[in-house]
């Protein structure tokens, strides 16, 4: 009865060890397998993080390209209005200068009908310049 139990008590002791090893190895992979989770994780995110910053990339991009198109037309814009002020400033100076010419050309021709009149009314015209043309013996 006493072998029997040292023999119990080895059984025991053995199945007590694979046990606690047993115990050891579930740990363990528990432990691999929650490496193994969060590897996979990390690389998951690893590629998410690539993949939202490969996106932001691009949209910066587009953007910058879309600033770059704002600014060139801008300028364009910017040198079109100086060009249309210049044109506009030049017709403004020639539109005064013949405004002049013709105010002097108009001058002149008050001037050479008064003296037409005066050389008429000096002939005895000045009665039919008066019904014909009033307008020039009022000038």
């Amino acid at each position: 009865s006493q072998a029997r139990f040292h023999v119990n008590q080895g059984f025991v002791d053995g199945a007590l060890a694979l046990l606690s090893r047993s115990e050891e190895l579930n740990r363990q992979a528990i432990h691999d397998a929650e490496a193994q989770a969060a590897a996979t994780m990390v690389t998951d995110l690893r590629s998410a993080v690539d993949e939202t910053l490969g996106v932001l990339r691009g949209e910066f991009d587009r953007l910058q390209a879309l600033f770059r198109g704002m600014h060139l037309a801008d300028e364009a814009l910017e040198r079109e209005e100086l060009v249309c002020f210049a044109e506009s400033d030049a017709r403004f100076r020639v539109s005064q200068q013949r405004r002049r010419e013709v105010g002097a050309a108009i001058e002149g021709l008050e001037a050479a009908a008064r003296l037409e009149i005066a050389g008429m009314a000096q002939h005895g015209f000045m009665e039919i310049i008066a019904e014909q043309a009033p307008w020039l013996v009022s000038a």
